[in-house]
């Protein structure tokens, strides 16, 4: 068998969404698949989006910017596949398939680059750029990009910029390679894409150049995170993210301990899982918050405690590591849907929403400051409604994903034509 005879299966079911665009497009069924037809057609020029592993539940921003565009058709490229996100196998292409040669092929790719059946069957796909997610993953496809003589982009998304070299170096093999060889994806990418102006600060600390880095939000589905008309809102925090240190709910947990002092009625649930979820659960019982803990679930789950609650709270923090927030898109997911957000001065989370109107921060780790920010929301149905209306027209305007892969288009159509190394256009609003 060719190293090339790499069509992906389907995937496991990954989240729960539905449809609601007016426009064309592909989309997620009820048991998280991709469906519809997507308006770009098959003579569209051909986008490969490159990941070592193709793809966890956790990067479905991935796949939602993906579908989202119009005039490039995106074909989903990986070492091999992980039990995530379901994709469209017509349009999926991996080098592992899981059995014993598969992994040898894999290995052997990583430490040679070398892989030509692979590059043969990517060849038929007649590649217009590759477009890669996370530094590591852009350093992977270095060898890709330069044997079918294709641009490279690359997307920064936040622990790729942020963690220390030392962290990265424990990490796993893409991130220990990406440390010895962030100089070849340097001069190797045509674009680096950033998604927050904090993250491309970090890479230009980091030697990239200025000019070459472009700063580019991602953005949410603002038809399908959206109010719910007429629905009630509860006296409730929702929290939704991994339970990891990195994302500070040992400090929500806190703070709520201080509100329920006063405010009794008022209850946390907590969405996700992860490995601090015990002892996240054993502080609230202690301090005698009223939490519930829901584990992960699916986004049409999600977006009903969004819909229902009266404030959503990301209290993240920079972790030991260095890892911090790229841009918070649970905040701009909830502000879509109406709901007033409390946020931390974390990474790049201050540019997702306007501090004041559609949300309030405070400090890492500044347990007053999240009581008191927490409290004015739940305190003032008035001043809630407002900053949840703010905030619904403030992601509207400058969040929306189909505006912000549009933007993208025009990014890759500037690279196509030869214009866009050494160049910095405004991708970000206007």
């Amino acid at each position: 068998m060719m190293l090339g005879d790499s069509l992906s299966t389907p995937l496991p079911v990954a989240d729960a969404a539905d449809a609601s665009s007016a426009m064309p497009r592909a989309s997620c069924d009820s048991e998280g698949r991709l469906s519809g037809k997507r308006p770009s057609s098959d003579e569209s020029p051909t986008v490969l989006i490159f990941e070592d592993v193709l793809l966890p539940y956790s990067q479905t921003f991935v796949v939602e910017q993906a579908e989202n565009l119009r005039r490039y058709r995106p074909v989903y490229v990986g070492l091999r596949r992980a039990d995530g996100i379901h994709l469209p196998p017509q349009r999926t292409c991996v080098l592992n398939r899981g059995s014993r040669v598969g992994r040898l092929r894999e290995v052997a790719y990583k430490l040679t680059g070398f892989a030509p059946g692979f590059l043969a069957e990517l060849r038929l796909r007649r590649p217009a750029l590759i477009h890669a997610h996370f530094g590591p993953s852009g350093c992977l496809a270095i060898p890709l990009s330069r044997a079918l003589d294709v641009p490279l982009v690359v997307t920064f998304h936040g622990f790729d910029a942020t963690m220390t070299d030392q962290a990265l170096s424990r990490g796993s093999y893409p991130d220990r390679t990406f440390v010895a060889g962030r100089a070849k994806l340097r001069s190797g990418a045509r674009k680096v894409i950033a998604v927050s102006e904090f993250i491309k600060r970090r890479l230009v600390a980091q030697g990239f150049d200025p000019a070459a880095v472009e700063v580019s939000y991602i953005g949410v589905d603002t038809q399908r995170f959206l109010p719910c008309v007429g629905g009630a809102r509860k006296r409730n925090v929702l929290y939704v993210g991994r339970m990891v240190p990195k994302k500070g709910c040992e400090y929500l947990i806190r703070a709520m301990s201080a509100v329920n002092r006063t405010r009794p009625d008022v209850t946390l649930t907590l969405v996700g899982d992860g490995p601090s979820m015990l002892s996240l659960k054993r502080l609230a019982s202690e301090l005698r918050v009223r939490a519930e803990f829901l584990g992960a679930q699916p986004h049409d789950a999600v977006r009903a405690h969004m819909n229902s609650s009266t404030v959503l709270c990301a209290p993240s923090v920079t972790a030991e590591n260095g890892d911090a927030e790229g841009l918070g898109m649970i905040l701009l997911e909830a502000q879509a849907c109406g709901t007033p957000v409390v946020g931390s001065r974390s990474g790049g989370m201050p540019e997702a929403l306007i501090e004041g109107t559609t949300g309030l921060l405070a400090e890492e780790g500044d347990v007053e400051g999240l009581a008191t920010n927490l409290s004015r929301i739940l305190d003032d149905e008035r001043f809630a409604a407002r900053m949840g209306e703010a905030g619904r027209a403030h992601v509207c305007r400058n969040f929306d994903i189909r505006d912000r892969t549009a933007r993208l288009e025009l990014l890759y159509d500037q690279i196509l034509n030869g214009e866009a190394r050494g160049r910095s256009a405004d991708f970000k609003s206007g």
